[in-house]
């Protein structure tokens, strides 16, 4: 059996998704749906140098009516609103969903709503939705979780990150952090609500607290832009405080740049019994690792029951060979 997949949204992360895809057996690119890139070959706008015969269409609807499809690749939304919405034919078609929005990695928190309606929907037709990339959920999330394992009684947890975002120059993400700006038009994105910085800081919060039996009460944010000499934004610093039972117990920081000399990393602290601290240097950088966190999950949804699915175990790992072999065909 092949696993035939769909992708949804043809920008930056979705062509490195299809280079994914490419790498894997027994998986299948049978659609790509965008509304830039229509009318052109998954291989040729991914850069594989070869045309691999399937062109993107913007007609969503005939999309998913006619073509067969097990996965769809759900890269173009932040919101769980959005994403219901996006999905919705989809599942109805009888196709499982990996989103990379980034409240779907606790829709329940961001939009319970949506989130009753995805899990019924999905429920109802037998397939799964699973959120979840690089940040949130595989940096800031599985990373400090497997550490944890080798503490207890904790007190607190930090993750911060230094990102490069020189590969997001063509992506909307440079505009949602105010990077590149003039710091007249950075301030007044900030005051306005247009830079929000990054989505996802309260879901992961939501997340720690639950496994570790905290109460979130609220989070604090923060973001500071970092100036050229000519007054335009090369690095943006957005931070997070999670207050649970009257404590700043969780704190999450991503400062991404645009120079050339930035050098990226990522660092957790636990402080526990023992107090852990582990530093990625370089860090986990570019778009390729959030494409590869979004293609292995593939076995973890084939095999998983139907509804809106929560990870907090680990859901994706680098696996080779044939992908129907980690299946559980029985499902």
């Amino acid at each position: 059996k092949t696993c035939k997949v769909i992708i949804f949204g043809m920008g930056t992360v979705g062509k490195d998704v299809v280079k994914a895809l490419d790498t894997k057996q027994g998986v299948e690119i049978v659609g790509a749906l965008d509304k830039v890139n229509a009318g052109k070959d998954i291989g040729e706008i991914s850069g594989l140098g070869r045309n691999l015969g399937i062109q993107v269409t913007d007609n969503a609807d005939e999309l998913f009516s006619k073509t067969k499809a097990d996965v769809v690749f759900h890269l173009v939304t932040t919101s769980a609103k959005d994403t219901y919405e996006h999905i919705k034919k989809p599942i109805e078609e009888g196709m499982n969903v990996i989103s990379s929005a980034e409240e779907m990695v606790d829709a329940d928190y961001y939009s319970p709503e949506s989130a009753v309606k995805i899990d019924e929907l999905a429920r109802n037709y037998g397939v799964s939705v699973v959120g979840g990339g690089l940040w949130p959920t595989y940096v800031d999330i599985y990373l400090p979780l497997a550490l944890s394992g080798g503490t207890r009684e904790i007190t607190r947890l930090e993750y911060r990150r230094k990102s490069d975002f020189k590969p997001y120059l063509q992506s909307i993400v440079l505009g949602k952090f105010g990077l590149n700006f003039t710091k007249a038009d950075f301030e007044k994105g900030l005051a306005d609500g247009t830079i929000a910085g990054h989505t996802g800081f309260e879901g992961t919060f939501n997340v720690f607290a639950d496994l570790f039996g905290w109460k979130l009460e609220r989070v604090e944010k923060n973001c500071v832009g970092y100036f050229d000499d000519n007054d335009v934004t090369v690095s943006v610093k957005h931070t997070a405080t999670g207050y649970c039972d009257g404590e700043p117990r969780l704190y999450n920081e991503i400062w991404g740049s645009i120079e050339d000399d930035w050098a990226p990393s990522d660092t957790v602290v636990i402080e526990g019994n023992p107090s852990i601290k582990m530093t990625i240097d370089p860090g986990v950088v570019g778009t390729v690792p959030v494409a590869n966190c979004l293609v292995n999950q593939l076995p973890f949804i084939l095999n998983a029951k139907p509804g809106l699915l929560k990870k907090p175990l680990m859901g994706m790992y680098a696996f080779d060979g044939h992908v129907m072999n980690h299946v559980n065909l029985e499902k």
